[in-house]
């Protein structure tokens, strides 16, 4: 095998990461910032309750997808809720995390649905029909149209991501073929 400094085919490209790779004040910062929207939506919910009569789902809405997000973030702070033992150590139980995703996207677009369905609506005549308070409704706006900014970001991240692997992967020459070694 090769030296320590040497590089050989067996070498890997990446070494082990014994340090996790993010400051743990850093981690704990995201995690503070990530909770934000849910808290901000579940507070906003309970306060408006009653304030929206153009569309009365908007507010349970709010409530429903911060609390069901905290909650999961929770669960998923709890050592071991999505991982099993068996005789090779732990493994990750897949349905832990899919049916509350499954769940949270049908939520999702039942929200989309209340909430661009009335856009616009009465934001000063509070007797009128047509009333939506207008943090409350900006605020549902404004969050759920985020996150497909975020969704077209990330989209259009990979895409070029991918343009740039296959370019350069097409002006390399020819290395060794993975096929002749085990």
């Amino acid at each position: 095998m090769a030296d320590e400094g040497e590089s050989s085919v067996y070498t890997p490209l990446l070494k082990t990461i014994d340090d996790p790779p993010v400051n743990p004040c850093l981690s704990a910062l995201g995690k503070v910032l990530t909770t934000a929207i849910p808290v901000t939506s579940l507070i906003l919910g309970i306060i408006y309750l009653d304030s929206c009569p153009k569309q009365f789902m908007i507010p349970i809405y709010l409530i429903v997808s911060g609390g069901v997000y905290i909650t999961f973030l929770g669960c998923s702070c709890i050592l071991g809720v999505c991982w099993s033992e068996n005789e090779q150590g732990y493994k990750y139980r897949w349905g832990c995390r899919s049916f509350p995703l499954l769940l949270q996207l049908a939520w999702f677009i039942a929200g989309n649905v209340w909430i661009y369905s009335i856009f616009q609506p009465e934001y000063e005549d509070a007797s009128s029909k047509n009333y939506c308070n207008k943090v409350l409704y900006l605020y549902a706006f404004w969050t759920t149209t985020l996150v497909y900014i975020l969704l077209g970001t990330m989209l259009l991240i990979g895409c070029c991501a991918a343009t740039c692997i296959i370019a350069l992967r097409s002006s390399l020459p020819d290395g060794p073929r993975n096929d002749r070694y085990p």
